[in-house]
């Protein structure tokens, strides 16, 4: 055998395309060693890099633990096909400083077997004999995507990927196209838990549950409340969570954890400095937990956080209150309904997400679906709209959008006010808030808390954030809603006799004369909201006559 000789890649058959899983691999295979007296000029390292090569899903994640060789897997999977004149391959990575570190593992395994190196604008192509092409490159941000768009590759490879957002991945994926049967159309994933892609990768691989926490057994008998198997192939995934039609992938797709302790690279110093990190560093790259990523900012949240709406037991008689983050073009106009408790403890018990609906459209679809109807036998008590500051910047051309939206609540004597807005603090708040829950996210919110559950850490130590994802916007609300809720300074009357009615519990007041107050000062609030409403004066109280 030639030193250029490379490991083969076995061609499993996929099974009868049925809804769900394709394959189930029983085991990952033994490491298979090079044959006797080669010297390949690439092998796998590993049995888990050995069966992600040999995957016949059309998307594959391989990742999990620090180590476990997933660039050198993707350097290795993208020369298979050297062979076939029209094999073209993209690997990319988030950062033009890091093309080295590839470029170096690309020359060491490709110039054994003939390929020459050309220099392109952002990276650099390896040219096979036969004709067939590898380029790498990065892609830090969208403006990027341009140089990559209107040449189909065969073969993408995106090395951490956890850096991308979703959108961007979703345009590359796009250009996966052959016109040769031969070829296998295919894209390739590595990445550690965490990250602005954290939550489409949970959602297309990992059915949105860790597999550390949430392992599937054999058969993968309980799919709806697991993770997936390793190694299994599957179809029907989306690239959000829950599972919607418009977000189909459309694709096969499979999972491959990487193990710190299958790369023969890193010996014990490496494992004692990764045991050396915080907790959460050690459970994302010593275990491979996803649900407790080192870079997330709420990173406590899992699964078992979001109660069920029905437990909550919301009256009409409660106060409520509606946070909106409006958005239009590249943005989305988000909505949450929040219900207070008794206690003054916030459920999330509604959510809206409109992608370029007009500012009045969706105030009267909020209207209509939360304010207006009842809960029980009355309409809910509804507080205020709290509604982003931004949208009452004047622009010279009439009315703002936060007037437009405050004429269409005020038709229901729902006042509106400006939401109390500081990147910061409010991310600090809201922490504190979800975890010590005194503001629960529940199962009528599933996009809300998916958001939550992926929002990273910036430089600033605030959430990251991440313009035309639609999460973003629905974090933003969220944020506006506890921390407008918490502000002194924008209180209305309701909630001021809630502060009020706390103070007289601390005090230690008796429950009659709490209740008494309490009854007293909302009668006093609804009948000078009735007159405001009506346009009358307010009745002022009756003169008692002295004896």
């Amino acid at each position: 055998m030639s030193a250029g000789w490379t490991f083969p890649v076995l061609r499993s058959p996929l099974a009868a395309m049925e809804p769900g899983a394709l394959t189930i691999p029983q085991d990952f295979p033994a490491w298979q060693p090079p044959p006797p007296g080669t010297q390949p000029a690439w092998w796998p390292i590993n049995a888990g890099q050995q069966a992600a090569l040999c995957s016949p899903a059309k998307m594959l994640l391989y990742g999990g633990q620090s180590g476990g060789g997933k660039t050198d897997f993707l350097v290795g999977d993208a020369m298979q096909e050297r062979d076939l004149p029209s094999f073209r391959g993209l690997l990319l990575r988030e950062s033009l400083g890091e093309l080295d570190q590839i470029g170096d593992r690309m020359q060491a395994a490709y110039e054994p077997l003939g390929a020459r190196y050309r220099r392109r604008t952002g990276g650099g192509q390896w040219i096979f004999p036969s004709g067939a092409r590898v380029r790498y490159g990065y892609l830090a941000q969208d403006g990027h995507l341009k140089r990559y768009r209107g040449n189909p590759y065969s073969w993408l490879g995106i090395d951490e990927s956890g850096l991308h957002p979703k959108n961007r991945v979703r345009q590359m994926v796009a250009w996966l196209a052959s016109v040769d049967p031969r070829l296998r159309v295919r894209a390739r994933f590595t990445s550690n838990p965490g990250g602005v892609g954290h939550d489409w990768q949970m959602a297309v691989f990992l059915r949105n549950r860790c597999p550390l926490h949430y392992p599937a057994d054999a058969r993968d008998s309980n799919p709806r409340h697991t993770s997936v198997r390793a190694g299994r192939v599957y179809q029907g995934a989306c690239w959000s969570w829950p599972p919607s039609p418009a977000e189909m992938v459309h694709m096969t797709t499979a999972f491959f954890p990487a193990s710190v302790t299958d790369n023969p690279l890193y010996g014990p110093e490496k494992i004692d400095m990764l045991r050396s990190q915080t907790l959460e560093i050690q459970m994302q790259l010593l275990h491979g937990c996803w649900c407790n990523a080192a870079s997330l900012y709420f990173g406590f949240l899992q699964p078992q956080w979001m109660v069920p709406v029905q437990a909550v037991g919301d009256e009409w008689w409660w106060n409520h209150f509606i946070s909106i983050d409006y958005g239009y073009g590249n943005s989305s106009a988000a909505a949450g309904l929040f219900s207070v408790d008794p206690n003054g403890r916030l459920f999330g018990t509604g959510e809206i997400v409109e992608k370029k609906m007009g500012s009045v459209d969706f105030a009267r679809e909020i209207c209509e679906k939360w304010i207006k109807p009842k809960l029980g036998d009355e309409r809910r008590r509804m507080l205020f709209v709290t509604v982003d500051p931004a949208n009452d910047n004047e622009d010279g051309t009439g009315e703002t959008n936060y007037e437009l939206m405050q004429k269409e609540f005020a038709k229901h004597g729902v006042p509106t006010i400006k939401s109390h807005k500081n990147p910061f603090d409010n991310a600090q708040k809201l922490y504190h808030g979800l975890s010590n829950q005194l503001v629960v996210v529940t199962s009528a919110m599933p996009q809300t808390f998916n958001s939550l559950a992926t929002r990273v850490i910036d430089d600033r130590r605030a959430v990251k954030k991440v313009h035309g994802d639609p999460l973003d916007d629905l974090y933003d609300m969220i944020a506006y809603a506890y921390n407008t809720y918490l502000a002194e300074a924008v209180k209305p009357e309701r909630l001021k006799i809630l502060d009020h009615v706390q103070k007289m519990r601390e005090s230690g007041a008796s429950a009659t004369d709490i209740a008494r107050y309490n009854l007293q000062a909302t009668q006093a609030m609804m009948e000078k909201e009735r007159a405001a409403a009506a346009g009358l004066p307010l009745r002022k109280a009756r003169a008692t006559r002295k004896r």
